[in-house]
């Protein structure tokens, strides 16, 4: 006996609403189904996500993702949560619809929409949108040639390494053995003409008096040759005394 569209789907809804098993269903459904009917439907969902019976329409190749679930995936990551691994993603399609796909078939329904793995943006919840406006105004009265930028930045030999390779199984690549590595602290003076000086220490780290040392002999000299120049220094809170 074939069933319809409707009563099959009204068989999954109770296995999954009422946590009851296939044999425990099929003794309390009205009109009676044969246990293997509904062990059948069930398995069917789970492998195709539809209510459909085979003879109906075309059999979908397993573990493909119809396009509606595939639009609702992608609308959760635009809108709710853009950071989820493929696992979650797994476990949002079972929570949501019923049905366990492989992180291969979410991986490549995300490729066919052109959905790849990018570098995070971070935007700041807080942010004022008046005091961005009226910053914005207040450097537009200088030109570009009156701004100078500065920067820090910190290497030594552990940090050079490359970080992927390319391999059948496992990347393997033979290093020499640094517990301890003396490294470079530079700061860099930036203009829209290039680099136009920098300091160099080998210290292990550039505290508020060296960093405002550098300031005063590499920047600061620069900067009074042209008036009315302003300097924007980055991550300048996070040095106590600067």
């Amino acid at each position: 006996m074939t069933f319809g569209r409707h009563y099959r789907r009204i068989l999954v809804l109770h296995y999954y609403q009422s946590g009851l098993g296939c044999k425990k269903l099929a003794q309390l459904t009205v009109p009676p189904v044969s246990y293997s009917t509904v062990r059948r439907i069930i398995r069917r969902f789970r492998r195709y996500g539809d209510y459909d019976t085979p003879a109906n329409s075309r059999r979908r190749r397993a573990g493909l993702i119809p396009s509606d679930r595939v639009d609702w995936l992608v609308a959760f990551l635009k809108e709710r949560d853009c950071t989820l691994y493929l696992d979650e993603m797994v476990e949002q399609l079972r929570d949501q619809f019923g049905t366990t796909y492989s992180t291969w078939s979410v991986c490549r329904a995300l490729l066919r929409r052109k959905i790849t793995r990018k570098k995070i943006s971070v935007i700041a919840a807080r942010r004022n949108v008046l005091e961005r406006a009226v910053f914005k105004a207040n450097m537009a009265k200088y030109g570009p040639h009156q701004l100078v930028f500065i920067d820090e930045t910190r290497k030594e030999p552990r940090t050079l390494n490359r970080r992927y390779g390319r391999a059948r199984a496992r990347a393997l690549h033979s290093l020499p053995f640094t517990r301890h590595a003396s490294g470079y602290s530079a700061l860099g003076v930036l203009t829209v003409r290039g680099m136009i000086d920098c300091a160099v220490t080998d210290a292990r780290g550039v505290d508020a008096e060296t960093f405002i040392r550098h300031l005063a002999e590499h920047v600061v000299p620069r900067v009074a040759r042209r008036p009315r120049s302003r300097l924007a220094v980055s991550r300048c809170a996070s040095r106590a005394g600067t």
